[in-house]
């Protein structure tokens, strides 16, 4: 059994057993307490992050963050979409063929 404590005093000790449904956190964006589902606790122990320093985004926040997370990625995207198509006609076709496969396999791995 996994469990927290604290020393309340030099007499108390105060332990607190941890299951996997009765662990929580605040948001980062919006504040609102929320459970943190086991596969997250698991995400944060493999990657070899503290407790601490680990946020954890509630349901809604975490589809914003996606989706902002996309929407970079994409405009990212479309520059070097525009930045290749620019150099059509100064460098020979497949360098700019290449370049812009390349696009295109970084766009299809955004919508997988």
């Amino acid at each position: 059994m996994l469990y927290t404590k604290t020393k309340l005093n030099e007499e108390i000790t105060l332990s607190v057993p941890l299951y996997n449904d009765e662990i929580y956190t605040q948001c980062p964006g919006c504040g609102a307490e929320h459970a943190v589902e086991p596969e997250i606790l698991a995400h944060i122990l493999n990657e070899g992050e503290c407790f601490e320093s680990a946020s954890v985004y509630c349901e809604k926040c975490s589809k914003k963050e996606t989706a902002n997370e996309a929407a970079t990625a994409i405009r990212e995207i479309v520059e070097g979409l525009k930045l290749h198509i620019s150099k059509i006609g100064e460098y020979d076709n497949e360098t700019v063929k290449e370049a812009l496969n390349e696009d295109l396999r970084q766009l299809q791995t955004l919508f997988r």
